[in-house]
């Protein structure tokens, strides 16, 4: 028996590049969110969203803290943090983090929101933390959710979101303390969800915006806007027809133009239940430097996909991460795209199991491969945990099926990791049963 489990442990180990890691999922209805990652400094990576508990005193809400976690170049946990507000009779509230980024001087920048500040809703968070995860400083801003935070070359901060209506575009120093800020209002219901600085030191923002279509009905188009390095509006441009159509994500290209990508929903015909359905797909699109459409794609299955992040690669062309459903109704999976300049697809991964995947942030990282911040949830969605995925340059992981138990009546002999040692915690495993089948699995406990 020896000889064959060796064949079989050589190709799991092949995807040298690769491994996937689960932080905070558990069996008690409550978990982890995971929103943004980047590889850092040292070689690991720094990863944010936010937890989820499962009952709160104040109204029977279900509150959450900002959560990071801090890992080694194989994922595994260096460190973990959390930060929350407290509503005015103690009781916890609803914050998140959305977006981090190390700064300069080794630690990290996060931004997000905070409800526990003002009973109208919620307030954009901007929190500084060093490379322990020690809070340094935090500020408070007068709108509701920041989406999205980049340190900007002079030290400081831009920050993009949202409240109710208006789009806000937010400037600090290296403090934290507000320069300028400015409001965008291109129609009744804005959402920025984006904002890089660009090599001219101004900025490039994109969301959505609502429109009424030739229909009569309102719809969102995806939002495009470049701003000067004052916040002050230089151009925008609107994209998309007659469904919801939706950007999360926006990057500068070499060329000097720009690449999004979100969501573009259109009707399909269900002749079984004789009715139209609205389905969307990743929607990828290439303008050049005034923002004007060079071209635009779209993928997907069946069911609802959408694009949350896009990358320009090394090689000129563009990852994209986002999700997948294979049909109407069905849970999602993370999905990892690849195309060539012109936008056409060179490959493309899913990851999860039973539970609904997504991903919400991609970035090569320095081997070539890409790291996937995502959040998952295991079978029958009990509980939820930050997905962290780490694939070689082809998208490639040791495995991309996660199960919690087997899945027939053979009888397990023998649990093994991938270098033949007796497993017993969780992470990849060999499982071997009494029928001589040898199977992976992803083990959550």
């Amino acid at each position: 028996m020896k000889k064959p489990l060796l064949i079989l442990i050589i190709p799991f180990l092949s995807f040298g590049q690769g491994w996937e890691q689960i932080f905070g999922a558990n069996t008690t209805g409550s978990g982890y969110y995971g929103t943004s990652a980047q590889q850092v400094q040292d070689g690991g990576y720094i990863v944010c969203g936010g937890t989820h508990f499962t009952q709160s005193v104040l109204f029977g809400m279900t509150p959450s803290d900002i959560c990071i976690f801090k890992t080694d170049s194989n994922g595994e946990e260096q460190w973990s943090k959390t930060f929350g507000s407290e509503y005015w009779d103690g009781n916890e509230y609803w914050d998140f983090g959305k977006s981090i980024q190390q700064t300069t001087d080794g630690g990290y920048v996060i931004a997000g929101y905070v409800n526990g500040f003002g009973m109208g809703g919620g307030n954009a968070y901007l929190l500084k933390v060093d490379n322990n995860g020690e809070e340094q400083w935090s500020q408070i801003f007068d709108f509701g959710i920041a989406e999205a935070v980049q340190q900007t070359t002079d030290g400081g901060y831009i920050i993009t979101g949202y409240d109710s209506s208006d789009i806000y575009l937010l400037k600090t120093d290296e403090n934290g303390e507000q320069q300028w800020s400015q409001t965008f209002e291109e129609s009744f219901n804005d959402r920025a969800m984006f904002v890089q600085q660009t090599t001219d030191g101004g900025y490039i923002m994109t969301g959505c915006t609502s429109v009424i279509n030739s229909l009569g009905n309102a719809t969102t188009d995806i939002y495009l806007a470049k701003i000067n390095a004052n916040g002050e509006q230089q151009w925008s441009q609107i994209f998309g027809g007659p469904g919801n159509d939706k950007a999360h994500c926006v990057q500068q290209t070499t060329d000097g133009g720009y690449i999004i990508t979100g969501e573009d929903e259109e009707d399909i015909y269900n002749p079984a239940n004789d009715f139209w359905v609205a389905n969307t797909d990743v929607y990828l699109i290439k303008t050049n430097e005034l923002g004007q459409e060079e071209w635009a794609q779209r993928f997907g299955e069946a069911g609802n996909d959408g694009g949350r992040s896009v990358q320009q690669t090394s090689d000129g062309g563009y990852i994209i991460a986002g999700y997948v459903a294979p049909g109407e109704n069905q849970n999602s999976n993370i999905y990892l795209l690849k195309t060539n300049d012109n936008g056409e697809e060179q490959w493309s991964q899913t990851f999860g199991g039973a539970g609904d995947e997504t991903a919400q942030s991609v970035q090569q990282t320095s081997d070539g491969g890409y790291i996937i911040a995502a959040h998952t949830s295991t079978t029958n969605n009990i509980s939820n945990g930050v997905y962290l995925i780490k694939t070689d340059a082809q998208g490639n992981t040791p495995s991309t099926n996660i199960t919690e138990t087997p899945t027939t009546n053979k009888s397990l002999i023998k649990k093994i990791d991938v270098l033949g040692r007796e497993a017993t915690n969780k992470g990849f495993q060999l499982h071997i049963y009494d029928d001589g089948a040898v199977e992976k699995k992803y083990i959550i406990k």
